[in-house]
C-alpha cells in the first residue's frame, strides 16, 4: 500500500510539470505542434520584412489544463524579451500558434511564438504594432473568459477598421 501511495505521489507531480523547450532557431527547429491530434490555432504577428533576420522559435505548455493561456503567452513572451535583452535589442513576434479550449486529456494551454531580435522598436510602423498589441490583449480578455465570442468579434472588427 505504501508503494503504491508513492508511486502515485511521483506520477501526479510529474503530471504536473509544464513544458519549456529552449530557444531554438525557427529553420533547424519543428514545431510542438506538428503531426499531433491537438494542432492548435496559427496567427499572424505584425507584418514585417524578415529577410536577413534570424527567425527563433519558443514553446511553452502549461502545467495543468487549469492553466490559463494568457499567463502562458506571457511567459513565452518573458522569455523571448530576456533572450533578445541579452542581446541588447528587443523581441518583435512574427507569429504565434496556440492551443485551442478544452483543455483536457492532454492538452494543455500550449504556445508558440516565432520571433526575432531587433535594435530598435522604431524600425516599425508603430499603428501596425500597436494594432496587434490590441488584438493580442483582446484575445487575452476573449481566453480568460472576460469577454464573450460576440463581443469579441465585435472588438475586433472595430480594431481591424482603424
Amino acid at each position: 500500500m505504501k508503494y503504491i501511495i508513492t508511486t502515485l505521489i511521483v506520477l501526479f507531480a510529474f503530471s504536473g510539470c509544464s513544458t519549456i523547450t529552449p530557444i531554438q532557431v525557427a529553420n533547424e527547429s519543428q514545431s510542438q505542434f506538428g503531426g499531433g491530434l491537438y494542432t492548435g490555432t496559427l496567427e499572424k504577428g505584425i507584418e514585417v520584412d524578415t529577410k536577413g533576420k534570424k527567425i527563433y522559435r519558443i514553446f511553452h505548455r502549461g502545467s495543468t489544463g487549469f492553466t490559463p493561456i494568457s499567463a502562458v503567452r506571457m511567459e513565452a513572451e518573458r522569455r523571448a524579451d530576456k533572450f533578445c535583452n541579452q542581446k541588447s535589442k528587443i523581441s518583435i513576434t512574427t507569429s504565434e500558434r496556440h492551443s485551442n479550449p478544452p483543455h483536457i486529456l492532454g492538452n494543455w494551454p500550449r504556445i508558440e511564438l516565432l520571433f526575432f531580435c531587433d535594435k530598435e522598436a522604431n524600425n516599425y510602423d508603430n499603428r501596425s504594432i500597436s494594432k496587434y498589441d490590441d488584438l493580442h490583449k483582446l484575445k487575452k480578455l476573449l481566453d480568460d473568459g472576460l469577454i464573450d465570442k460576440e463581443e469579441y468579434n465585435k472588438e475586433k472588427t472595430k480594431i481591424l477598421n482603424n
